[in-house]
């Protein structure tokens, strides 16, 4: 086990599916950070993102954060350029009040379908359906 070089005060790095990348998220510069593994250096993919999480898409093209708070959604991150698009908006169809959870939790699933995570008694069972206005 060893430290990566630069990685002091980085948060909830992920690797990425096909093994390329280690991503994490600089929470006071309210950066993204991509190292590159087969080059051992750190670069930085976007800025201006305010997110406490991240996950990785399926074929290692994506990286998706939430965004928690007032603006609750949850952006999509294209690893080539460091594109954004909100893939879920969550101020708008917010029946749980996850918009106001500064814990906003979240994973990509099977599909890259998203799943939101939510704290609740172990006796409340729900079915979030979300009609997704971002796909044809």
């Amino acid at each position: 086990m060893q430290t990566l070089p630069d990685s002091e005060g980085l948060f909830t790095a992920r690797w990425s599916p096909d093994g390329r990348f280690i991503a994490a998220l600089h929470l006071e510069r309210h950066q993204l950070l991509l190292f590159d593994v087969k080059v051992g250096k750190w670069h930085q993919l976007a800025d201006a993102i305010n997110s406490t999480d991240l996950s990785w898409g399926s074929d290692s093209k994506y990286l998706y954060a939430n965004i928690p708070g007032a603006d609750a959604r949850i952006v999509r991150i294209r690893v080539a350029d460091g594109h954004q698009e909100t893939v879920l908006d969550l101020r708008s169809q917010d029946k749980f009040d996850l918009a106001e959870k500064e814990d906003l939790q979240f994973s990509v699933g099977p599909g890259d379908s998203l799943i939101l995570h939510r704290r609740i008694h172990s006796a409340e069972i729900y079915a979030y359906d979300l009609r997704d206005q971002y796909r044809p």
